[in-house]
């Protein structure tokens, strides 16, 4: 059955929120569609919500590795998590037919073997069979879908979780190309080939075999330019952008000196080489300064959970006023040096905002309704009680004594309860 629903948590800023919101939007949009399965897909380097899902990062003493990551290792193999999915889908890719080599070697992300992934990636060629049936069945999902709730009673029941365990798995002892744990090129900087894109469909098609409805949500890191970033981008059908008011970090999606930047460097040459899995589906205006729990909009009508501060309306405006002038900037008649780089440039934004929708990023409020909200900032202690504890603000109740103990009070809760539903609700509806 096809997938219901999939969407990439992206943003080159390391801080922006994606882990977070991911951690938070999954169980609330597990609990308004109870009809369908929620599945988190853990492509971070950092694995944070491996940890968060499966029992937080509280720690029985400050040296010992925290509760979640202990949990995820001891309830899941290498095999069974998200690194053990991609080895066995690129077992599953027939090889490429290999060219010639070139009389001067042009040294490559695919290394010695063949791969852009690493040694422990890359199984011996299993002979071809003829015989349809003993050939290897397609790859399950559901044998890397770690059934949260048995493990953490805290997740709602229908979440599953493809888990990682930060450099246990990305480490270079896999990612190694030569097989003896170095790695001339680090992983998350192998960003030249396109190796990864085989693999994005056999993901795509591996995810469409799941049985029942599922919402996939993948959850990556700030480097944006890394092999796992662009599978996300490119199997998940839409992203979602936690996006700053400040000005520099809203520049860096556009230009990064480690041309890791999410559009110029990332989605734009993904969507001209027609990679890029959908359109982005929503920017999430972070941490905004709120004077109370009111629904608003800010003047040129961004949806937001809460009443803003005059200064942080007007700024969160100047970062949908930033993404439709970047989008429109062919349409200017100032003289632009490189004119026709520009134009391109911006065409493929315009078709990454808005997909094969109407052009609607050319009324303001039109788009702000459609692809823009915020999300207030939450004081640290609050934050820290739900990824330390595991505990998703969705399912709180404030009588935890985790709770009680960081001093999370019913009006608060409440009020954080809301936002979350808000921009849940608007990046996945509930169903009927």
């Amino acid at each position: 059955m096809p997938v219901y629903d999939s969407l990439a948590f992206v943003n080159n800023r390391g801080g922006s929120g994606k882990s977070f919101l991911v951690s938070q939007l999954a169980a609330q949009t597990a609990l308004s569609h109870p009809d369908k399965k929620v599945l988190i897909v853990d492509f971070s380097l950092y694995s944070d919500n491996s940890v968060i899902y499966m029992g937080g990062t509280v720690r029985d003493t400050p040296i010992s590795q925290s509760r979640g990551r202990v949990n995820t290792v001891n309830h899941t193999t290498a095999d069974t998590r998200a690194c053990g999915m991609i080895r066995d889908l690129l077992t599953s890719i027939a090889e490429p037919e290999v060219p010639e080599p070139a009389e001067v070697p042009r040294p490559t992300s695919r290394g010695l073997f063949g791969n852009l992934f690493g040694a422990w990636f890359v199984r011996p060629a299993q002979p071809v069979v003829a015989d349809a049936d003993m050939a290897e069945p397609p790859v399950d999902i559901m044998k890397y879908a770690t059934h949260v709730n048995p493990i953490n009673p805290l997740i709602p029941e229908n979440v599953y979780l493809v888990a990682s365990a930060g450099s246990v798995d990305w480490g270079s002892q896999n990612t190694g190309r030569d097989g003896d744990g170095s790695a001339e090129i680090p992983f998350w900087a192998r960003r030249t080939d396109d190796d990864w894109w085989p693999l994005a469909k056999a993901l795509k098609e591996a995810l469409e075999r799941l049985d029942g409805e599922w919402i996939v949500i993948f959850d990556t890191d700030h480097l944006a330019a890394s092999p796992l970033t662009k599978l996300a981008l490119g199997t998940a059908k839409g992203s979602v952008i936690p996006a700053s008011i400040n000005e520099a970090d809203l520049q860096r999606l556009f230009e990064d000196d480690a041309e890791q930047a999410l559009f110029t460097n990332v989605m734009v040459p993904m969507q001209n080489a027609g990679q890029l899995g959908g359109p982005l589906r929503h920017v999430i205006i972070t941490r905004v300064v709120s004077n109370g729990n009111q629904e608003s909009e800010t003047p040129n009508g961004i949806p937001s959970p809460c009443k803003m501060a005059t200064a942080t309306a007007k700024a969160c405006d100047f970062v949908l006023e930033t993404f439709r002038e970047m989008a429109n900037s062919h349409d200017t008649e100032a003289p632009i040096a490189n004119e026709s780089t520009l134009t391109s440039y911006s065409k493929t934004l315009k078709k990454i905002f808005v997909g094969d929708g109407d052009d609607d990023i050319a009324v303001a409020r039109l788009f702000a309704q459609k692809a823009f909200t915020t999300f207030k900032a939450i004081p640290d202690t609050i934050a820290n009680t739900t990824s330390r504890f595991g505990a998703p603000f969705a399912i709180m109740t404030g009588q935890e004594d985790f709770a009680q103990a960081a001093n999370v009070s019913k009006p608060v809760l409440e009020a954080v309860q809301h936002d979350i539903k808000f921009v849940a609700d608007r990046i996945l509806p509930p169903t009927s």
